[in-house]
């Protein structure tokens, strides 16, 4: 009879603790991507910070981030829904219940990239954010700034087209100057 005393008050006390952490644990609000060609960004808002790790994979290239004491929710469901074909490192993400208090997030690469994970506390009216940065490895910093502006100086010709205004781009010639030569006689013999 004592020893069903003694469980009555551990197990309550093991049934409490379990309810806090599940009150306690980090609910998904709101996730944010933001591709461009230097990184793509993936943000992912809580109510708490969420503790996490990851890993990359290859055969398919790929990055897994596990959120631990995260159970899957719409928001997070919707993840896949955000990337862009137009992405330059991402060709798709999954998500799934990978145990039962851990989150798994599969980021599908296009090619190997490098990832930088981090946390942010809140500020103002975003939440705690744990933010997924993924470098592409051939990315070229030179032929992308080339790239934006081949397109501006395109998009300046297209507007002045639209506007009548036919332009007309006149070629750099090198200007005729004249050269001087000095012979230097030496100090041989």
């Amino acid at each position: 009879m004592y020893r069903f005393a003694m469980l009555n008050p551990l197990l309550f006390l093991i049934i409490f603790l379990f309810s806090f952490s599940l009150v306690a644990a980090p609910k998904i609000k709101e996730i944010r991507i933001w591709p461009s060609p230097e990184y793509t960004r993936i943000t992912i808002e809580s109510t708490a910070a969420i503790k996490n790790s990851y890993m990359k994979l290859k055969n398919p290239d790929r990055i897994v981030v596990d959120l631990n004491d995260v159970i899957i929710n719409d928001a997070l469901k919707e993840l896949s829904k955000k990337v862009l074909d137009r992405d330059p490192s991402i060709k798709g993400i999954r998500t799934a219940q990978f145990k039962p208090y851990v989150s798994r997030v599969v980021i599908d690469l296009k090619a190997m990239a490098n990832v930088k994970v981090f946390s942010l506390k809140p500020i103002g009216s975003y939440g705690h954010r744990l933010v997924v940065d993924v470098y592409p490895t051939n990315f070229d910093p030179l032929a992308n700034l080339l790239k934006q502006l081949d397109a501006k100086q395109e998009e300046k010709i297209m507007d002045d087209i639209k506007q009548n205004k036919p332009k007309t781009i006149k070629p750099i010639v090198p200007k005729k100057e004249s050269i001087i030569v000095a012979i230097d006689p030496g100090h041989g013999g």
